[in-house]
């Protein structure tokens, strides 16, 4: 599929089922966060599939943008992202998630990419505030969020995660 923002190291690109090969991939290659969150280093085929071509109940899949981050000097991809637009309302955005390989973490490719996504739900889709759910379990995304300008709504919830119920904490921001 087209390109839809560029950066320094990442253009992003959305993708479909058609790249599920290439994300299970990428989520295999990410097995401390999968551990971390679900007590098993790999991810399902269902969970994949479901992380590309679902969203909330009641949210129309078409507005869940799935969007792979490949390296602009290799093409590679380093890493995904989706967001849900227009949810919980309009002009609302919601961070579904955020991966980057373990291989390619720790050179600033979040930071970037988490910056373009919210430039493309700005500009493409009117989205003035961001939201996302971090799991609790999962400190380093805590952090990151937080120095990414995301703050603390007060609200918890739980999530599931390949059939294991964890808790977590909702951020926003204002783009």
């Amino acid at each position: 599929m087209g390109e839809i923002e560029r950066g320094e190291h990442l253009v992003l690109r959305r993708l479909g089922l058609e790249n599920l090969d290439e994300v299970m991939a990428l989520y295999q290659a990410c097995p401390t966060f999968f551990l971390r969150l679900t007590g098993s280093a790999q991810a399902t085929v269902e969970h994949v599939h479901a992380d590309i071509s679902e969203g909330p109940p009641g949210f129309d899949p078409e507005r869940n943008v799935f969007i792979g981050l490949y390296d602009t000097s290799s093409d590679e991809l380093v890493g995904c992202a989706n967001v849900l637009v227009g949810w919980p309302e309009a002009g609302h955005g919601c961070f579904g998630l955020l991966l980057v390989s373990e291989r390619q973490q720790r050179r600033g490719l979040g930071r970037e990419a988490s910056l373009l996504v919210e430039r493309f739900a700005r500009e493409q889709h009117g989205v003035r505030r961001m939201t996302l759910g971090v799991e609790l379990v999962n400190a380093p995304a805590l952090q990151f969020w937080q120095a990414m300008g995301y703050r603390s709504t007060g609200e918890r919830f739980e999530n599931l995660v390949m059939d294991r119920v964890l808790e977590c904490e909702a951020f926003a921001k204002l783009l």
